[in-house]
């Protein structure tokens, strides 16, 4: 006597996760009174639990407005009226957006050529200028405060003395 299916084995019969021919357990099924019964207990079960289901959602699935209802034609107002608000700050963005970007700048006035800037420098000057300004201790940039950190040493300096 070979042992009844499990019901792992029926489960997966129920599910079709095995293969009709091949399967051992499709085997047994159509050989064993007992299995055939629990099989078509678990199928029974599932049937009315799909019945059970569908019931259940029916009874507590709010009914939708019948097309043509006041509360349709509401609904579907009150999606335009948001899709057209939604639209045109869209296009309100879109334009002030369009127009920062393309606004003219003034015209530019071409720089009037001065004398000093007419008159050449020579490489020697311009490479003279770049050596004093490399040989500096301080930067142009931290200057002021060399000159207050100097003006406070020489401060402290007399006190101390």
């Amino acid at each position: 006597m070979t042992p009844h299916l499990t019901e792992s084995q029926l489960h997966d019969l129920l599910s079709a996760k095995s293969d009709a021919a091949a399967n051992p357990a499709q085997l047994h099924l159509a050989d064993c009174m007992q299995c055939q019964d629990d099989f078509a207990s678990l199928e029974q079960s599932l049937a009315n639990f799909r019945v059970a289901a569908t019931n259940y959602a029916l009874l507590n699935t709010p009914p939708r407005p019948a097309i043509g209802t006041s509360a349709h034609r509401s609904f579907f107002a009150v999606r335009r009226i948001v899709w057209a608000t939604g639209l045109a700050s869209v296009l309100a963005v879109t334009g002030v957006t369009l127009s920062t970007l393309h606004k003219q700048a003034p015209p530019s006035t071409p720089p009037v050529p001065t004398a000093a800037a007419q008159q050449p420098v020579s490489d020697e000057a311009l490479l003279q200028d770049i050596d004093s300004d490399l040989s500096t201790s301080v930067p142009p940039s931290l200057e002021p405060l060399d000159t207050t950190t100097t003006a406070s040493e020489q401060t402290t300096t007399s006190t101390s003395n």
